[in-house]
């Protein structure tokens, strides 16, 4: 890629109506600066690879909202410059329920997918972040987009960007992109419900390690909320806390299906056992595309157990579960999972 003569505009950002006005606006930007270029949404290397070589002018601009790692490595290797957009990730919850019809538990997950991969970028020189809530003017974007991506964009191209998107004298440039963002999205989509959405606790404190997340910090432990695993009924199906064992062997409890970042962790998860008499066995796994912890037990008559396994995280875009299965068919007792945490065991980010 490095020999070819383009020029490689990168933005990434989590799939909502705040990011999507960024981009749309740096695109504004780039095309009173540089003209025609070519505009590719990809998410694996081999397509970012055949959009640079099928090019067919200097610039290519590229977005992804949830970007394969290697596409991420790359980036940084090369050090080009990125545009990284951070949203809320409650805003981009509801924006996804919103407008793409997804239940609430897996809006969130696409919110923690996207939010997941991209933090890594955050803290990189290499990145200009925008965050959402910091009250940033259209002339600010503007002129550091200018700076970070060599657009030479000067008052007369800025002033034409602001008339594009209808943020026209006196106040044109001054203007907050937050509020211009929602003006726009307002007037072209009269019917649209409001943004805001009511979040039950569970995924309330799930945001809260996103919102860390995207202030830069390195995430340290995660709590997987029991009401985010799924039972043997299937996907629609919410766990509800507690399994009847009688039956013949299969999988009775498996989720998260939520996203880690890159590095070393360790899981310990509780179970309460009760009148299990027969000496049941229950193997227990950790799955991502495949099983990567695979142990079996016997569980005890009554009581709490606790299960531990360590696992490394490569590749954050792909969803984990933790997995318990019945070894054998079962004619008594009970089994609930109580707490499902994450700890981080080194020092990647």
């Amino acid at each position: 890629m490095a020999q070819r003569s383009h020029k490689l505009i990168t933005a990434f950002g989590p799939p909502s109506r705040f990011t999507r006005f960024c981009v749309s606006t740096l695109k504004k930007a780039l095309s009173v600066s540089k003209g025609v270029f070519d505009d590719v949404g990809v998410v694996e290397v081999s397509q970012l690879q055949h959009a640079w070589s099928n090019a067919k002018n200097d610039v290519l601009f590229f977005y992804s909202d949830c970007p394969e790692r290697p596409i991420v490595e790359t980036c940084l290797k090369t050090k080009a410059p990125i545009l990284l957009v951070v949203d809320d990730p409650a805003d981009v919850t509801s924006d996804i329920i919103c407008e793409r019809g997804m239940a609430r538990d897996w809006a969130y997950r696409l919110t923690e997918q996207s939010q997941t991969i991209l933090s890594c970028l955050i803290g990189s020189k290499q990145s200009l972040v925008i965050q959402k809530h910091h009250c940033t003017t259209l002339d600010s974007f503007l002129k550091s987009a200018s700076d970070h991506f060599n657009l030479n964009l000067t008052d007369t191209d800025c002033a034409n960007v602001a008339a594009q998107l209808g943020a026209t004298a006196p106040e044109g440039l001054s203007q907050s992109i937050q509020v211009l963002c929602d003006d726009i999205f307002a007037k072209e989509n009269p019917q649209t419900p409001s943004q805001h959405q009511e979040f039950p606790p569970h995924i309330e404190s799930l945001f809260d390690h996103l919102g860390r997340m995207a202030a830069g910090n390195e995430i340290q432990h995660i709590n997987w909320p029991i009401e985010m695993f799924l039972g043997a009924e299937g996907t629609k199906a919410q766990f509800r806390g507690s399994v009847n064992l009688l039956g013949p062997s299969r999988c009775i409890v498996y989720g998260p299906y939520l996203h880690v970042p890159v590095g070393q962790w360790s899981l310990k998860a509780e179970l309460m056992v009760e009148n299990c008499t027969a000496g049941t066995k229950v193997i227990f796994e950790i799955y991502q595309s495949h099983v990567i912890v695979s142990n079996i037990f016997a569980l005890p008559v009554s009581g709490i157990m606790t299960l531990h396994a360590t696992f490394d995280v490569i590749d954050p875009r792909i969803p984990y579960q933790l997995r318990l299965i019945t070894a054998e068919g079962n004619i008594e007792g009970s089994l609930s999972l109580t707490s499902a945490r994450l700890m981080r065991l080194d020092g990647s980010f």
